[in-house]
């Protein structure tokens, strides 16, 4: 599974514009931190309502680079 998700990671990195990339990049990145908030026990945040986000996060920064 993760070889076939590092294949498609792959081939698709090519066709996303940086700036959508930069936005699913932090977006993965605040995602991480609320899994390591749940592990360490510190704070109950619930990381699969927040799943969504990963659409939403490049979407919105395509509609803004349009904008401009």
């Amino acid at each position: 599974i993760q070889g076939s998700l590092t294949a498609l990671a792959t081939a698709l990195g090519s066709f996303v514009p940086d700036p959508q990339l930069i936005a699913l990049t932090a977006t993965v990145g605040l995602l991480l931190a609320g899994v390591g908030l749940r592990l360490l026990q510190v704070k109950a945040v619930r990381v699969g309502d927040l799943l969504p986000a990963l659409v939403v996060a490049p979407l919105l920064t395509q509609v803004i680079v349009m904008a401009r």
